[in-house]
């Protein structure tokens, strides 16, 4: 194993892994790749989105729910968590769904109008 693997590797278990089982969830490794990694910030997103949307292409409250759970992680990680806190999420959830028309959650369109508003817990992101 090369030693960008390995120090990859050590990240992921250091942000996700606090009680040190050697795992870490799929969606939340992938989430912090695309957060640290240089691609432009609307390709983020989309990308973002598809892993996070159901089949109806929805994402509903949950599911933002551990898209900011897991930046969060990031963030506190970072020793950033007094500006990025997790006490934010909940907030940043109902000013995402305030846009919401429907019990299925919000389509791609209302998702990236919504970031590209840039919130307070994702302008770290940008």
């Amino acid at each position: 194993v090369d030693v960008s693997t390995e120090l990859t590797l050590h990240f992921l278990l250091s942000v996700f892994d606090r009680l040190e089982r050697k795992r870490v969830q799929v969606l939340s490794a992938k989430i912090a790749l695309v957060c640290l990694c240089a691609a432009k910030l609307q390709d983020k997103y989309q990308y973002l989105f598809t892993q996070l949307a159901d089949h109806n292409n929805c994402l509903s409250r949950r599911k933002l729910h551990a898209l900011l759970d897991s930046m969060v992680a990031v963030t506190d990680y970072l020793s950033e968590s007094l500006a990025f806190s997790a006490d934010l999420i909940p907030a940043t959830i109902d000013s995402c769904f305030k846009q919401s028309h429907g019990p299925l959650g919000i389509s791609e369109d209302v998702f990236m109008a919504w970031l590209m508003r840039e919130p307070q817990l994702l302008v770290w992101l940008s």
